[in-house]
């Protein structure tokens, strides 16, 4: 009973009388000195008793009850202050009943926001200003001005009072709206949903309305810009509501966030619906989700990645940079989720939307190790990006060592230099320089290994492309090895197979090279055999 004594009051600065808007309270002898010219309910027009007539001011006054009365609007035109008095009293009266606490302080700033939504939006109904303002208890005392409105949809968005709760992100105020069961089906003047507005607010909203019966074919819908709602939680960063709805559960199809105005083409039947178990959403990076793409370009684990190509997602599908899942993997320097894409066959020459395809990222990054692995699986290692620049100019523009070991790699392999037009060009790209790189320290040179030479020119490859022409003895097999390394001792691996060839051993660079020797040689269904077991054991 003494909080009319012991609340704080409005401070009426100087900054805030200037401005004919705000709102302040008015202590109970300062009511006693304002005479009522016009009123309905709680809303009238007053001006001060004391006043002169040639300085009277009109206010727009809300008296709530015996002690809380406030001033919404004052000037010195009284046509001004009946005509907002008009276009508020209605809704006013009806909100004003929502706001459940006594302090000045927080009505005050609560009475300005909703009389600044009637003024922007004379077409909304009591149900939208008590959504937009977070006035709960409306919602749960339910008069009838605000369930008859609660799926009205007014000009000029044809929001709903759901939509607009949604999009100020009040959990409360959702949960008591969503408790009188409005439409979640109807879509807003850019064809959003409840569902793109979740998409896009607190993931605790996007629970509540996943949670609702019949939702799941909303997932599918696309607003005007061709997007879902979960492109929406990706474009907009929220990587908490990605994650919510991979939990939920998806088709293939869904989760394929590409560019929208492109619908990809999964592998497999859309038709299944997936959910993600714990595991799987701690083996995700939310760093790349910005950039939508499908699960494989966020995935971190080869476990996952592995489950993932299972499900059937498009190895091909770009995201909104132009990237592939495998481009990601080459950035992010994830080596095993880029071998086990390369084996499934992901594409290396997709470029992105600068023309760069996945070997111009490990040359970017000094990756000789991914540089080396996009190559054994065909990559076009003179591909040019749209600023004409190859994988080998970029790594001789850099002076660093590793890019300088990267330069050394592309030389040993043919990598072809700028033609002579081409300007800027450094002495390791330039169509008359003759540097070449520096290869790592470690890299045996073999000078003087004449079987490698002779494998270079070609004899070798004569000789044995006669002996498979030739009947073959069972008996007389024998076992062939290939060493392969990159700079460090944990990427040797060896390879044991059965071919009537010859018996190498080399390393590094030209463990590369020796690869490419033997594709010439043998078919290609040796070819996959050896992929498959180089990188399955």
């Amino acid at each position: 009973m003494f909080s009319w004594f012991t609340s704080k009051s409005v401070k009426r600065t100087p900054e805030l009388l200037q401005d004919p808007y705000a709102v302040y309270d008015l202590k109970f002898l300062e009511w006693e000195q304002r005479e009522v010219l016009s009123q309905q309910q709680k809303v009238c027009i007053c001006v001060e008793k004391s006043r002169k007539k040639e300085n009277k001011t009109f206010e727009l006054i809300l008296k709530k009850d015996r002690i809380l009365v406030f001033v919404l609007f004052r000037d010195v035109s009284k046509e001004r202050v009946e005509a907002l008095f008009h276009s508020v009293k209605k809704i006013l009266n009806i909100v004003s009943e929502g706001i459940a606490t006594k302090k000045p302080l927080v009505i005050a700033p609560l009475l300005r926001e909703i009389v600044d939504s009637i003024r922007s939006n004379p077409h909304w109904t009591s149900a939208h200003i008590a959504a937009k303002t977070g006035l709960d208890n409306l919602f749960i005392n339910s008069p009838n001005d605000i369930t008859c409105n609660l799926n009205a949809q007014k000009e000029p968005d044809f929001s709903t009072p759901l939509h607009l709760v949604i999009q100020s992100g009040r959990v409360s105020t959702t949960k008591a709206l969503l408790a009188l069961k409005p439409r979640l089906d109807l879509k807003d003047k850019k064809l959003n949903t409840a569902l793109h507005f979740a998409a896009m607010s607190e993931k605790d909203i996007l629970v509540l309305i996943l949670k609702e019966p019949n939702i799941f074919e909303t997932l599918k819908w696309r607003n005007k810009k061709h997007c879902t709602a979960l492109h929406l939680s990706c474009f907009a960063n929220k990587s908490d509501n990605v994650l919510e709805f991979l939990r939920f559960g998806m088709t293939v199809q869904m989760m394929t966030v590409s560019s929208p105005e492109k619908k990809q083409k999964t592998l497999f039947d859309d038709k299944k619906i997936i959910r993600f178990t714990q595991e799987d959403i701690d083996d995700l990076d939310t760093e790349d989700m910005i950039y939508g793409g499908t699960p494989l370009h966020w995935v971190k684990h080869r476990r996952t990645l592995d489950k993932l190509l299972k499900m059937g997602f498009g190895l091909d599908v770009v995201n909104v940079m132009g990237e592939t899942a495998l481009y990601t993997m080459v950035k992010r320097l994830r080596l095993k989720c880029m071998i086990a894409l390369l084996y499934n066959g992901a594409g290396v020459q997709v470029s992105n939307r600068s023309g760069d395809c996945p070997l111009h990222c490990a040359v970017k990054a000094a990756d000789v190790t991914s540089t080396q692995a996009l190559i054994v699986f065909d990559a076009n290692i003179d591909a040019i990006n749209k600023k004409k620049e190859s994988a080998r100019r970029m790594a001789a523009k850099v002076e660093q060592a590793d890019h300088q070991m990267v330069l050394y790699l592309l030389t040993a392999i043919g990598a072809k230099r700028c033609d002579s037009q081409m300007k800027g060009c450094s002495p390791g790209c330039a169509h008359n320089g003759t540097y070449e790189g520096k290869p790592y320290h470690r890299w045996p040179l073999y000078h003087n290994e004449t079987l490698y030479k002779e494998g270079l020119l070609e004899p070798v490859i004569r000789e044995a492309l006669k002996r498979q022409n030739q009947p073959k003895d069972d008996k007389s097999r024998r076992v062939r090895m290939i060493c392969l390394d990159g700079m460090h001792s944990r990427r040797y691996i060896l390879i044991t197979f059965y071919i009537n060839i010859f018996y190498l051993t080399v390393s590094g660079i030209r463990g590369l090279i020796t690869i490419q020797i033997i594709e010439k040689i043998n078919s290609i269904k040796f070819k996959h055999k050896l992929k498959k077991y180089f990188f399955e054991n």
